[in-house]
């Protein structure tokens, strides 16, 4: 869980983003939910508890034909698991005491003492199993898949990044004005545009709503200090900034190039 939060956690800041703050959400719940499995043996039953104990199961010993000790695979992941003929209760590792219900019916226990486990259910050490249609996986199958899913998300963040650093494109025509950049689109009609003008300095943002911050490069949807939504397609540390108020939302936008965005001035503030 450390990697996701981590990452969402400092997207969130660094892109004054709400939507990533509510993600995180359901992420820190998980961890008091499912952070830990404690697993207690009586001389009645054996009982599953997960975190602070709203999720939990109990098996009668009774009801355990015989207990094995089996490898769980990457792929099936961690948590509460299906599993051919039965479930997969984990949160970490790949070792778990596989137990035979008398009516068929098998349990995974993950355990980081399997041999304690099974002695403390009253059973010997055994060989490795293998689960049906799936083999037993080595231990650096579950280090290949952490380095796989926390590329991915590298992958999936450094292209937003990576998008975010081209020049915005802006289209005027005597209808409307286009600006596009890092795939976001604002399209004005010039009918709506109230007026233009030309700042040194950006007005105060609070938190982007739905669009993209990284470097002082501000693409799409984003809430003003004084409440108002913008359009935004701005270089930070570039001024000046062109602002076009319309009837709905200003459109906030410059270039790399402060003379580009003069002429690009020049040419907007032409009759209105």
């Amino acid at each position: 869980m450390l990697l996701p939060v981590t990452i969402l956690g400092v997207l969130a800041l660094t892109m004054r983003s709400v939507g990533l703050l509510f993600a995180l959400i359901p992420l820190l719940l998980l961890f008091p939910l499912f952070g830990w499995l404690t697993v207690e043996v009586s001389d009645a039953v054996v009982s599953l508890r997960f975190g602070i104990g709203f999720i939990r199961r109990t098996i009668p010993l009774h009801d355990i034909a015989s207990t094995a000790l089996v490898e769980t695979s990457w792929l099936q992941g961690w948590g509460i698991r299906f599993i051919p003929g039965g479930r997969l209760y984990n949160v970490s590792g790949n070792r778990a005491i596989e137990l035979v219900l008398s009516n068929g019916g098998k349990v995974w226990i993950g355990t980081d003492d399997p041999d304690g486990l099974r002695a403390a259910l009253g059973e010997g050490a055994a060989e490795t199993a293998v689960l049906a249609g799936i083999p037993a996986a080595p231990s650096d199958y579950t280090t290949l898949g952490i380095v796989i899913t926390a590329a991915v998300v590298m992958i999936a963040v450094w292209s937003l990044v990576i998008r975010s650093m081209g020049s915005i494109e802006v289209t005027t025509s005597a209808s409307a004005v286009a600006v596009h950049g890092a795939g976001y689109t604002a399209t004005v009609a010039t009918s709506d545009i109230v007026s233009v003008h030309l700042d040194n300095r950006l007005p105060a943002i609070s938190w982007r709503t739905n669009g993209f911050a990284f470097g002082g490069r501000l693409r799409g949807h984003f809430k003003l200090s004084d409440g108002r939504a913008a359009l935004l397609f701005v270089t930070e540390r570039r001024p000046p900034f062109i602002t076009v108020e319309t009837r709905k939302e200003p459109v906030i936008l410059n270039f790399e190039e402060p003379q580009r965005t003069r002429a690009l001035y020049e040419q907007l503030s032409t009759g209105f």
